[in-house]
């Protein structure tokens, strides 16, 4: 299997798997759980029923809360979340069957998903596209998986403009990589730097060139986050 990123990115993701949630959990103030709800909310689909795959799934934080929203809205989702690293998806799949959540959890790559066309009613990201070798290749391969009529839904980390959102993020940021060290070393600097460098006007240009239509980009907290959506017509 080809990696969507290089090899030193997989590391620093392996090294995050066992820390990642704790130490989102204690520097976000639970910031993060509100973003992944609106990216949920973004997800339903008008369907009763329908299928899903997150693309960088991680430990699988946004899968739950697609799972969560549906339940509550009396839908039925099935969901697979795929992941280069594979210590991420063994915590998904750990924490899956902790919660009694029924998705299914895979290795894969983000350039050349395994899964046909037109399979999927909904594609979903969170804080992984910024880390993939070419956001051109990640929308046309969304495009591609996707059946007409289908959505995607990317949550992103960004670098604030305005001057004073940025110090209150780079505080927060300060304090992410501090917690970093006394888990698993300097991984979270690597991250940041990450996040520093996307451009999700990039994003919303490359979706648009895919195929995608309704191309909607809106920032969330102060500009700390995108919620970038989209369909397949």
């Amino acid at each position: 299997m080809v990696n969507y990123v290089s090899e030193e990115v997989n590391k620093i993701f392996s090294d995050m798997s066992r820390d990642y949630d704790r130490v989102n959990k204690a520097c976000s103030s639970g910031t993060m759980i509100i973003w992944r709800r609106s990216a949920a909310k973004a997800s339903m689909l008008k369907k009763k029923s329908f299928n899903a795959l997150d693309i960088g799934t991680g430990t699988g934080e946004l899968v739950f809360e697609i799972c969560r929203e549906a339940a509550r809205l009396g839908k039925r989702v099935d969901v697979i979340g795929v992941d280069f690293s594979r210590d991420m998806i063994e915590v998904a799949r750990r924490k899956a069957s902790r919660l009694g959540v029924k998705a299914r959890f895979e290795l894969g790559d983000a350039m050349h998903l395994k899964y046909r066309r037109n399979t999927f009613d909904l594609v979903t990201s969170s804080l992984a596209v910024k880390n993939v070798d070419s956001q051109k290749q990640f929308a046309m391969e969304a495009y591609r998986v996707l059946r007409k009529g289908g959505r995607i839904v990317v949550l992103e980390l960004i670098r604030p403009r305005n001057v004073l959102n940025r110090a209150v993020i780079n505080a927060y940021w300060g304090s992410v990589i501090r917690v970093g060290f006394i888990g698993r070393g300097g991984s979270y600097k690597a991250l940041k730097a990450s996040v520093d460098r996307f451009d999700s006007s990039k994003l919303v240009h490359e979706l648009d060139k895919a195929g995608f239509r309704d191309v909607r980009a809106r920032t969330l907290f102060s500009g700390a986050a995108v919620l970038v959506t989209a369909d397949k017509s």
